[in-house]
C-alpha cells in the first residue's frame, strides 16, 4: 500500500468537532488536537486579527504572555534584557476596500466568514495530545476534570484574563485521527507507545502552545 492512498479515505478516519457535535466524538483510540476558532466578530479587520492573536501569544510554563529577565554577562560587564514576545501589527491597507464590501454587503459578508472559519485548521494547534477514548478525552477536557493535564485550566484563565470572546473550551474545535486499524495489529502496550511516540513527533513538530513540552 502507498503512503498516498492514506489521503484517498482519510475523511473515514479524520473527525471535526465542535460545541453541536462534541456528542458525536467517537470512543476509539487517537490522537487530537484542539484549534481556536477564527470566526469574524467584528467589522474592523485588525481588531479581529488582533483578538486572535491575543489567543496565540501564550507560553506554557509561564503560564501566561511570554516575558523574559536574562542577564548576559561579559568579562566586565553585563547587558540586562527584557524581553517579551508579540507580534506585529497588522496591515491590511491595500485590503480595505474588498473588505468594506464585504461588510456592506451581507451575503459577502457570510462567505468570507465561512471561508475564514474553515481555515481554522491552518492555525497551530492549542493542544495535542492522545486517547484510549476520543470521547472520553474530549469531555474531560470540556468540564475540566481530567487531573492528568490541565489544558482546560491553561486555556480559560488565560482567555478570560486577556478578555477573549471565545474563552472557554466548549467554543473550540476538536479534531481527532482515529488510530484503530494500528490498534489492532499489536498489544495494548505497545499501542499506548505507538500513540504516545505519535503525540511527542506530532508535538514538537506543530509546537501547541497550550501543551507542555
Amino acid at each position: 500500500m502507498s503512503l498516498n492512498d492514506i489521503w484517498r479515505n482519510v475523511t473515514a478516519e479524520i473527525g471535526f468537532y465542535t460545541n453541536d457535535t462534541f456528542e458525536s466524538v467517537p470512543s476509539s483510540p487517537g490522537i487530537y488536537a484542539w484549534f481556536y476558532p477564527l470566526i469574524i466578530t467584528s467589522k474592523d479587520p485588525i481588531k479581529f486579527i488582533n483578538e486572535v492573536n491575543n489567543i496565540l501569544n501564550y507560553d506554557a510554563l509561564l503560564r501566561d504572555v511570554p516575558v523574559q529577565n536574562t542577564r548576559l554577562d561579559f568579562a566586565w560587564k553585563a547587558i540586562d534584557l527584557n524581553i517579551k514576545l508579540n507580534f506585529r501589527d497588522p496591515n491590511l491597507d491595500s485590503f480595505m476596500e474588498i473588505w468594506e464590501a464585504c461588510v456592506s454587503d451581507e451575503q459577502k459578508f457570510t462567505l468570507l466568514r465561512r471561508a475564514i472559519m474553515k481555515a481554522s485548521l491552518f492555525m497551530p494547534p492549542l493542544y495535542v495530545g492522545k486517547a484510549k477514548s476520543l470521547y472520553q478525552r474530549c469531555h474531560q477536557h470540556l468540564t475540566g476534570r481530567d487531573k492528568e493535564n490541565n489544558f482546560h485550566n491553561r486555556f480559560t484563565t488565560f482567555a478570560k484574563k486577556y478578555n477573549v470572546i471565545f474563552n472557554k473550551v466548549s467554543n473550540l474545535i476538536f479534531v481527532c485521527i482515529r488510530t484503530d486499524e494500528e490498534s489492532q495489529m499489536a498489544d495494548e502496550a505497545y499501542i499506548d507507545n505507538f500513540e504516545g511516540l505519535v503525540e511527542e513527533i506530532i508535538k514538537y513538530l506543530s509546537k501547541p502552545l497550550y501543551s507542555i513540552r
